[in-house]
C-alpha cells in the first residue's frame, strides 16, 4: 500500500495539483470522489444488464475500485495530509474496523441490545464468526433502509477520533 499511495502522491504533484486547505481545492477532491464513484456505479450497473459478471465488468469495476482510491487519496494530498498520515490512518481505521467485533457472547447480546429502537437498522442480529480457526468473534448486523447488510459496532467499540486527531496533529 505504501508503493501505492507514493504513486498517488507522485501522480498529485506531477499534474500540479495543490497542497492546501481552500475551499474550491477541498471541493475540487470531493468533486474527483463522487464522480469516481458514479463511474464504479456505471459499473455495477453494467453487471446488473448483463446478468453476470463477465471478465470485462470485471476489469472495469476494478478499475473503477481503485480509481476510487486514487482520488480518495488524492482528496487527503489536497488537504495537506502527508503519506505517512494516510498510512497510518489507514491502519488506524481498519484496526478501529475489526474492534467493531465482540470477543464474547455477552457483549454481543449488549451490542445486538443497544440498536434496538434505533430507527436507521432492522433485522439487527449477531452471527458467530471463526475464520481460519482463530479466535471466534460475533458479528453485529443490520440493514440499512435501501436493504443494505451493514456491519455495526460492538459495545465496546472505540473511535478512532482522538488518534486520529494525534496523526493530524502529527503526534504519531
Amino acid at each position: 500500500m505504501i508503493k501505492f499511495i507514493e504513486q498517488t502522491y507522485l501522480f498529485n504533484q506531477l499534474g500540479g495539483c495543490p497542497q492546501d486547505q481552500t475551499y474550491k481545492n477541498l471541493v475540487g477532491g470531493i468533486e474527483l470522489v463522487e464522480e469516481e464513484s458514479r463511474e464504479m456505479d456505471e459499473t455495477f450497473m453494467q453487471f446488473l444488464k448483463d446478468g453476470k459478471w463477465t471478465e470485462e465488468n470485471r476489469a472495469d469495476f476494478l478499475d473503477s475500485l481503485v480509481d476510487l482510491l486514487v482520488v480518495t487519496i488524492g482528496a487527503g494530498y489536497r488537504a495537506g495530509l502527508n503519506r505517512q498520515q494516510i498510512e497510518l490512518a489507514m491502519d488506524v481505521v481498519a484496526e478501529a474496523n475489526l474492534a467493531k467485533y465482540p470477543s464474547n457472547y455477552s457483549d454481543a447480546v449488549k451490542s445486538v441490545e443497544k440498536y434496538q429502537g434505533d430507527d436507521r437498522y432492522t433485522n439487527v442480529h449477531m452471527e458467530r464468526v471463526a475464520i481460519d480457526g482463530l479466535k471466534e468473534y460475533y458479528v453485529i448486523l443490520g440493514e440499512t433502509e435501501k436493504g443494505t447488510r451493514k456491519i455495526l459496532k460492538g459495545v465496546d467499540h472505540k473511535d478512532p477520533k482522538d488518534k486520529l486527531i494525534d496523526i493530524v496533529k502529527g503526534g504519531f
